[in-house]
């Protein structure tokens, strides 16, 4: 991981890793892609927790599918070629997102220039770093497009597409090189899917985001419970939970021992510390 390195503050394309102290579930041993910085807060999403769960008996319903009739044929579409993908757990903001490579399916494109390093953005002698704050639910990342809904339902449309093999319409373009996109739109990559232009496993399912509202963000970084470092935005695709403890160790030093030390040990400590209280 020779492309890691410390950041002072977060930026899009950089990842905040978590302090092994930090327990809250949703981000307890995480790395988080950010996506998003603005006047509004930090946006983002976890990437190092897959589950073994297919998509399709996770996802109940779609949010933010506004633009269709009905949200039924939103997830028929999401669920026509990528249901069988297993899903990674985001953040605790809900909503639904892809990680891809593919330039006209869209989404928003990140690449790795969080430039600048020097200095961890967060003090790693911290023996108590503050757990990250609720994420609101005001500032989700921009959703995935559903395009229109075709004539004769999500299932005629996207045969008639594959039966003549011409499908996505140049859609195989590639993102740049070591850049993803975010999001983008289901039509689009479905239409790719059945051309064969894609396998399902080019598309990365992503259930929730995480969210900082202005200042909360800062405010843990002040109080040491996120290291934000620079890396491959490559590295979020496909991701295991042991890229956690990689990225720490990339960064050497101190982070490389965060890295070492065992989850039963954050138990110890934080028990140590409720009872102290």
């Amino acid at each position: 991981m020779e492309s890691v390195a410390p950041l002072d503050v977060p930026v899009p394309g950089s990842y905040l890793i978590a302090h092994p102290m930090v327990a809250d579930e949703c981000f307890k041993r995480s790395v988080v892609l950010v996506v998003e910085v603005d006047d509004y807060g930090t946006r983002g999403v976890v990437v190092n927790c897959p589950t073994p769960t297919q998509l399709r008996a996770r996802v109940r319903a779609v949010p933010h599918a506004a633009d269709w009739q009905d949200a039924e044929s939103a997830r028929a579409l999401l669920m026509h070629h990528l249901g069988d993908n297993r899903v990674y757990l985001g953040g605790p903001v809900r909503q639904v997102l892809m990680l891809h490579r593919y330039a006209d399916v869209g989404g928003r494109l990140i690449c790795g220039e969080g430039g600048g390093g020097g200095g961890g953005g967060s003090d790693t002698s911290s023996s108590a770093p503050a757990e990250p704050a609720a994420a609101s639910a005001q500032l989700p990342l921009p959703p995935l497009a559903f395009g229109t809904p075709p004539p004769g339902g999500v299932g005629r449309r996207r045969r008639d597409r594959g039966s003549d093999g011409g499908g996505g319409g140049g859609g195989e373009r590639g993102a740049p090189a070591d850049c993803i996109h975010v999001g983008g739109d289901l039509m689009k990559a479905n239409a790719l899917l059945a051309a064969r232009k894609a396998a399902p496993s080019d598309f990365e399912i992503v259930v929730g985001v995480a969210a900082w509202e202005p200042g909360m963000l800062e405010a843990e970084l002040g109080r040491g419970a996120w290291v934000v470092a620079r890396g491959a935005p490559s590295l979020a695709v496909g991701a295991r939970a042991e890229l956690w403890g990689d990225m720490l160790a990339a960064l050497g030093g101190a982070h490389a021992e965060m890295a070492r030390v065992p989850p039963e040990a954050d138990e110890a400590a934080r028990r140590d510390e409720r009872q102290a209280a």
